[in-house]
């Protein structure tokens, strides 16, 4: 599926899932390659060019909780990704910097698809 990020449909060489919307530079959109899921690896992608960016370990990942979304960005430096686990969904900023994860809210008993967050597809 094409991502219009700069006025014309772009495509991406490789198979993307849970894209982010546009970060604050209206031209970086964050999303994971679809073999890299369980690698908890983001992939940086400039939406004007198709180009990939820069790979993004994610650190600091609780160890039983996966990946569940991709969605907003805080800042141009942090977009804010969505994990389930045991204990509920948890919210995080990940500075895509340094790959490191801030943990910015936790909804105990809820599962991904029952929620309603800013962003999430």
């Amino acid at each position: 599926m094409p991502v219009e990020g700069g006025g014309k449909p772009v495509r991406f060489k490789g198979t993307f899932i849970m894209f982010s919307e546009l970060a604050p530079d209206r031209r970086t959109v964050a999303a994971v390659e679809f073999d890299e899921l369980r690698k908890n690896i983001l992939t940086l992608l400039d939406a004007k060019t198709g180009r990939m960016l820069r790979k993004v370990p994610i650190r600091g990942v609780p160890a039983k909780d996966g990946l569940t979304g991709v969605r907003i960005w805080s800042s141009a430096s942090e977009v804010v990704l969505d994990y389930q686990g045991g204990s509920g969904l948890r919210s995080y900023g990940l500075n895509v910097k340094t790959g490191k994860l801030r943990q910015l809210a936790h909804y105990p008993g809820v599962g991904f698809k029952r929620s309603t967050l800013p962003g999430s597809w």
